[in-house]
């Protein structure tokens, strides 16, 4: 089990995608999850088109080049956990070229690992189970294409079908796990109304990546009425009990990376503080300058 953390953090902090390398480094952090924006244009009809734009990314899949991203990775002792491309299954047109870039990113990276969800599921659908259809579309595209360069999907525990077991089971037996694994997200999972620890050791045989996110008091509030939210507070300081999902994963030897998605840099610290007695020494070097437990 190794330390991650998104890179979320950059965003609050206004940091550049180097310091934000850096500032994880720098904090005891060698593993870190980007948000990579895929520009997509649909072609609606002869009059009308639609171009998406990002409200915030780390990395533009347009811009970046890929042998410069390498060295800074190199340069800073981090490498990517996984590639983070949240985008809108339920709408094939924008999801399926959005994800198919994504994990053609995440295999120049030499990073094997692209995590989505499923996306917002409309007021125009008629019923989740019909939602749910459109997704399988997708990922029947996309699960076909990461097979063929390596690279597995991950699906986040993040809205209305993934933050049910029932979809989540009917995913899991369609598709197997060379090709199709599980983000869990702990604070999204105490968002919809579940049990953070009970549902993750139902989905442990499946899950790939971990999104560490604790959840304020002040959001706690809202827990039933909504499905997720970007970043959460430093772990330990919210309502998960960290202690029961930490030594959970630890008793079952959980080999993944527990990625921290939280707000500020100085939560980032706190958390790697909180969360590395839990982990093997080997597993997250600190070295001078590094934060400290």
């Amino acid at each position: 089990m190794t330390l991650g953390l998104n890179l979320e953090f950059a965003r609050t902090e206004n940091f550049s995608f180097r310091e934000s390398l850096e500032r994880a480094s720098e904090s005891g952090y060698r593993k870190v999850e980007p948000y990579l924006y895929v520009s997509e244009e649909i072609i609606v009809n002869s009059h009308v088109s639609l171009t998406t734009r990002p409200r915030y990314c780390h990395l533009d899949a347009a811009e970046m080049n890929i042998p410069s991203v390498l060295r800074l990775l190199a340069g800073t002792g981090v490498t990517f956990s996984a590639v983070n491309a949240h985008t809108s299954l339920l709408i094939p047109e924008i999801g399926i070229p959005c994800i198919k870039k994504a994990i053609d990113a995440a295999a120049a990276f030499g990073c094997g690992l692209v995590t989505t969800d499923e996306g917002p599921v409309s007021g125009y659908w008629p019923s989740l189970d019909a939602a749910f259809e459109v997704f399988l579309v997708s990922l029947e595209n996309i699960l076909a294409y990461g097979r063929e360069k390596g690279v597995v999907l991950a699906i986040e525990t993040h809205n209305a079908l993934t933050n049910q077991e029932k979809y989540l089971d009917m995913l899991l037996k369609r598709f197997p796990p060379e090709v199709l694994g599980i983000n869990f997200d702990t604070g999204n999972a105490f968002l919809s109304g579940n049990d953070p620890a009970g549902m993750l050791e139902n989905l442990l045989p499946r899950i790939v990546h971990i999104h560490a996110k604790d959840i304020p008091e002040k959001l706690a509030r809202e827990r039933g009425r909504v499905t997720g939210t970007r970043v959460g507070t430093a772990i330990g300081e919210g309502v998960i009990d960290f202690t029961a999902v930490m030594s959970l994963l630890r008793n079952h030897s959980y080999p993944g990376v527990v990625s921290v998605e939280c707000d500020t840099l100085e939560q980032a610290r706190r958390s790697f503080a909180y969360l590395r007695p839990f982990c093997r020494y080997e597993d997250n070097p600190v070295g001078e300058g590094d934060a400290q437990t």
